[in-house]
């Protein structure tokens, strides 16, 4: 049942614009001319995973210590297109690294915007005393 759904195109809306069924955003020059919209009953179901998927992910931790039969489950059963790349960012703990290093690429990119500014101007000192 899950394998019908799946099996062919989807046009999902979100908040910031249509996702295809593997969870990325549309673009025209993708889209094949003959794809079929879901129909409303398979896009309420879409919905209703997405939801159980977010409620999921807002208490994370509790979920993966005392129900972990149930997000194993739960992926067998499918993770809604919208939403998957935020769940496998969880599944994998990634968004446990990102919390963790949050600012560090602000820093390290200024560290090397800096430097990359002060070896310009070395060139240019050396041009001008050439």
């Amino acid at each position: 049942m899950a394998s019908e759904v799946f099996n062919e195109p989807a046009n999902i809306l979100m908040v910031n614009g249509a996702v295809d069924r593997y969870g990325f955003f549309e673009g025209e020059q993708f889209c094949e001319t003959n794809t079929r919209k879901l129909s409303e009953s398979s896009l309420n179901k879409i919905r209703r995973k997405e939801l159980k998927w977010q409620n999921m992910l807002t208490e994370w931790d509790k979920w993966m210590y005392y129900k972990t039969d149930r997000v194993r489950n739960q992926c067998r059963k499918g993770i809604a297109p919208a939403i998957r790349s935020r769940v496998w960012q969880y599944l994998c703990g990634s968004h446990r690294i990102m919390q963790m290093e949050r600012g560090k690429y602000q820093v390290r990119f200024k560290h090397i915007h800096q430097i990359c500014r002060l070896s310009i101007s070395r060139k240019k000192i050396h041009l001008n005393i050439i």
